[in-house]
C-alpha cells in the first residue's frame, strides 16, 4: 500500500506525460491551471485543468457497491499556439492533437490504474484576432476506489 490516493496517482502519470510531451514538441510550458477558459501568456503551451470528481452513475447503478466506488473526472488538456492563419495552422493543430491523445490513450501505467479513459472531445479556439489559438482535448477518466482505502483500486 503505498498511501497515495488512486486519483493523484492517475494524475502523476498524466502530469509526466504532459511535462514529456511539452519537452519533446518544444512548448514554452507545461503546467496545471485552474481556468481552462483563460488566455496563455506563453506559446506554445500545454496546459490541464482537473475538473471535480463525482460519481459515475452509468448503467442505471449509484457508482457505488459493497467494496467501494466507480469514480470518475474531467480532465482537459490545452494546447496554446501562438496563432497564425487558419489555413497554416491547423494542420499543425490537429498532429499536436493526435500527437496528445497517442500518449494519453496508450499508455499501460494508466489504464492499470484507472479502469478506462474516455474520449469526449476536441474543441479548436481562436485568439481575440481571430488567429487558430489551439485545441482543448477533455477526457473522463474514471476509476473505482475501495471503501475507507482511498489508495487502493479494486
Amino acid at each position: 500500500m503505498n498511501n497515495i490516493p488512486v486519483i493523484d496517482q492517475i494524475l502523476a502519470v498524466l502530469q509526466d506525460h504532459c511535462k514529456e510531451l511539452a519537452a519533446a514538441l518544444q512548448f514554452r510550458q507545461a503546467a496545471e491551471i485552474n481556468d481552462i477558459g483563460e488566455a496563455s501568456a506563453v506559446f506554445p503551451a500545454l496546459h490541464w485543468q482537473v475538473d471535480d470528481e463525482i460519481r459515475n452513475t452509468e448503467n442505471n447503478t449509484d457508482g457505488e457497491d459493497i467494496r467501494g466506488f466507480t469514480l470518475q473526472f474531467p480532465i482537459h488538456f490545452k494546447i496554446t499556439t501562438a496563432g497564425g492563419r487558419k489555413c497554416q495552422l491547423m494542420p499543425e493543430v490537429r498532429r499536436l492533437v493526435a500527437v496528445l491523445q497517442e500518449k494519453i490513450e496508450a499508455d499501460p501505467t494508466l489504464q492499470n490504474t484507472a479502469l478506462w479513459t474516455e474520449y469526449i472531445s476536441t474543441r479548436f479556439f481562436l485568439h481575440d484576432g481571430g488567429a487558430v489559438g489551439g485545441a482543448i482535448v477533455t477526457y473522463h477518466i474514471t476509476y473505482r476506489r475501495r471503501r475507507a482505502q482511498p489508495d487502493i483500486s479494486y
